[in-house]
């Protein structure tokens, strides 16, 4: 994903979608924290918010984040208790 190809880039996250759930549960934090910091990049580097990486790198941004917000969530409602 960090060709400078947009294309290669697009089909690199799209290839990882199908394990994006996997991904957001199983890898350690530092681990999401690389991935986040490639995704960023991806989208940083492409001038062109409709190129064809966008769709694949953002859809592959969403598990994790999702993941983690619903972590957070439970995390604070456990706290509570």
């Amino acid at each position: 994903m960090r060709d400078a190809d947009d294309d290669v880039r697009g089909v690199a996250a799209s290839t990882m979608l199908p394990i994006n759930e996997t991904l957001a549960t199983k890898l350690s934090t530092e681990e999401l924290s690389k991935l986040f910091d490639t995704l960023w990049d991806c989208l940083a580097a492409d001038t062109d918010e409709l190129g064809s990486s966008t769709g694949s790198v953002m859809d592959l941004l969403g598990e994790p984040v999702n993941c983690l917000a619903t972590q957070a969530d439970l995390s604070r409602h456990i706290n509570r208790s």
